[in-house]
């Protein structure tokens, strides 16, 4: 791979694994320990993801890539701009069947429109992504060795992602069923990451929830408005209660 779209001058690393994978995953970019040794996921995180991978027997059978492809410290939208062709040719070059996205920087080159929700809520979705590929989202091992490591309650919950996605790739036909996407947002990071979305809109629906048991009317007397509904997309909804 050649490259020089940005001044990293640190040389890009490509994905590895099996050029026939049904399941891919896709992380953040390259470690000190990467760079060092020229190979993703050699470091701590790639030790943690790589014991999952042989407890769950498919080692060998997925592939491994990064959004970003060279080291660096910072996430820019400059770097994920930059490397969003090359990880496209990429999945296009393997043709997985799903694509498992590990942390907030994968999702936010491949499902831009999500920024506004947390890993917690996009866990156990299904989206659909080009030529009938499916994305799926789990916590990057990275998290959950700060959050202590195998020790950690996350630790089973990567795990569990991954066999899903696994299980999901060898199905001969998976159904995703097309159904209202509302999520609340009561995290400070998701608010603004759904206003940032929405501020690129040319049309944005709002609604107020009331206490319904006095009025449905905003505008009545005792009503009390309980939640602001914010839409930007036909079919993807976010409430805020007003309680945050």
């Amino acid at each position: 791979m050649v490259c020089n779209k940005c001044k990293l001058n640190t040389p890009p690393l490509e994905g590895r694994g099996c050029q026939s994978a049904k399941l891919m995953l896709i992380g953040w970019n390259p470690g000190i320990e990467e760079k060092e040794q020229g190979e993703i996921f050699v470091g701590p995180s790639g030790k943690l993801l790589d014991k999952i991978l042989e407890e769950l027997q498919i080692k060998d059978k997925i592939y491994l890539t990064n959004t970003f492809k060279c080291y660096t410290k910072t996430i820019s939208s400059v770097y994920i701009k930059n490397c969003k062709n090359f990880l496209l040719d990429e999945i296009q070059k393997i043709i997985p069947k799903i694509i498992l996205l590990l942390g907030a920087v994968p999702i936010k080159s491949l499902l831009p429109t999500e920024v506004g929700s947390s890993i917690t809520q996009m866990r156990k979705r299904i989206f659909q992504f080009k030529d009938d590929k499916l994305i799926i989202v789990t916590y990057h091992p990275a998290f959950i060795l700060r959050q202590g490591g195998e020790t950690s309650p996350s630790y089973e919950k990567l795990k569990e992602d991954i066999k899903w996605g696994w299980d999901l790739a060898i199905q001969t036909k998976i159904e995703v069923k097309e159904k209202l996407d509302y999520r609340l947002i009561t995290e400070k990071g998701d608010l603004i990451g759904l206003l940032e979305y929405l501020s690129k809109k040319p049309i944005v629906a709002v609604d107020f929830e009331t206490n319904t048991k006095v009025t449905k009317n905003l505008f009545q007397k005792g009503a009390k408005p309980l939640c602001i509904s914010l839409c930007g997309d036909i079919g993807k909804s976010y409430g805020i209660p007003l309680d945050y």
